[in-house]
């Protein structure tokens, strides 16, 4: 008896397989292991088939062999670092002011203020910034929501993951105000 949100597989028919998961019936037209496999685990867009997917192995092996408290320390160490250096910053705004004591970053929130896509310039230069662009479903009107509209032009994700070193963060702060400079004088 299968775990409930878990794949089934009704195999009265080999050639016409049945998946069901969370369930939802995939169509018979493929194979099994096809119709998982099609499914785009990278894409923005929602799929229920995916809801009650289990953790994989490999995912659920580096869980067991990770640090969780030290890499969340780290992490809110560089988290800091970089408010650090962007909080007097004229034209520059953390999206968090502080960070709250329980919060494991997963990036730096920037806003770069009057600046449009300001993580193009930061990724030519070796940051790997990141921002929403991409996430916006396009059938969502643009003038219903004005302040995601901002949010996705001017919102920058810095990379905080505990593998950086000190001398990349001072790359990154170098190269976010080098971009602030470069454009504030455009």
């Amino acid at each position: 008896m299968p775990r409930a949100g878990h794949p089934t597989f009704d195999s009265g028919d080999a050639s016409q397989e049945a998946f069901t998961l969370a369930g939802e019936t995939l169509p018979a037209c493929l194979p099994c292991e096809q119709q998982i496999l099609s499914i785009d685990s990278n894409s923005a867009a929602f799929s229920p088939l995916m809801v009650d997917f289990p953790m994989s192995r490999l995912s659920r092996l580096l869980l067991s062999r990770s640090k969780i408290a030290a890499i969340a320390a780290r992490r809110r160490l560089h988290y800091l670092f970089l408010q650090k250096h962007f909080s007097n910053t004229a034209g520059l705004r953390p999206l968090f002011p502080n960070l709250p004591g329980a919060v494991c970053p997963w990036v730096f929130p920037i806003v770069f203020e009057g600046i449009r896509n300001a993580h193009k310039p930061l990724r030519q230069m070796g940051i790997p910034a990141v921002t929403w662009g991409g996430v916006r479903h396009p059938a969502i009107p643009k003038d219903h929501f004005p302040g995601a509209n901002f949010l996705y032009d001017s919102l920058v994700f810095l990379p905080v993951h505990q593998g950086l070193r000190e001398r990349d963060l001072d790359l990154i702060a170098r190269a976010v105000k080098e971009v602030r400079k470069q454009r504030q004088s455009l």
